[in-house]
């Protein structure tokens, strides 16, 4: 998405170099719109990649701090005193 966001950049820049130089004002103001909606675009893009972004972002917490919870790991394991032993769940059937 970061490639595509970069050539529209370059379409941009195009597009108004182009409008610039034309000496035709139908085509100058041709160029003008697709600069424009080429801007649309690119924000639109960027938009995307920053909701895209924030997602991965909000997701990598959520693994992260579930992961981390000391609950399921305290469920997972019995914690067995008399013989100072840590023995999983399936072991015991008091689970």
């Amino acid at each position: 998405m970061q490639t595509h966001l970069e050539r529209l950049r370059v379409q941009i820049s195009e597009c108004e170099l182009i409008r610039d130089l034309a000496t035709d004002p139908v085509k100058r103001a041709t160029f003008d719109k697709l600069a424009a909606h080429f801007r649309v675009l690119a924000g639109e893009l960027e938009n995307a990649i920053a909701k895209c972004r924030l997602r991965y972002r909000t997701r990598l917490k959520a693994t992260k701090t579930e992961s981390c919870r000391p609950p399921q790991f305290a469920a997972f394991f019995y914690h067995d005193v008399s013989s100072s032993r840590v023995l999983p769940c399936d072991v015991l059937s008091s689970c």
